[in-house]
């Protein structure tokens, strides 16, 4: 057991706020990561400057990213600025995967998608 988080691309009418969607009808993802604490910690503060409820579990939430979200994110990972956290892969394999990961939101916005991070224990 452990932190496993998602990458959703929803329909722009299923996207209720920055911080909920109609996670229901969203069986698939487009990415995953597991156990990856400081991407978590990162999408938390997102999560809260968006209006995200305190007392939250912070574990369990999702998060809406804009372009201007994925391009801070993008900054952070490269100047080694993600909060700190436990990581189960290596440094250099989340750098990887987590700019991979920002290419591919971006292409699903261009086709006309919201991108969301959903985080659960």
């Amino acid at each position: 057991m452990g932190l496993d988080a998602y990458a959703f691309a929803v329909k722009p009418e299923d996207a209720i706020s920055d911080t909920e969607f109609l996670s229901e009808k969203y069986l698939d993802s487009f990415d995953y990561f597991r156990k990856h604490h400081s991407l978590n910690n990162f999408m938390i503060e997102l999560y809260y400057q968006k209006g995200g409820v305190d007392g939250v579990n912070d574990c369990l939430f999702a998060v809406r990213l804009t372009r201007d979200d994925l391009q801070k994110l993008k900054y952070a990972i490269l100047h080694n600025q993600l909060p700190a956290g436990y990581d189960l892969c290596s440094r250099k394999q989340n750098i990887v995967h987590d700019l991979r990961f920002i290419k591919e939101a971006n292409s699903v916005i261009s086709d006309g998608f919201e991108v969301y991070y959903q985080a659960d224990w």
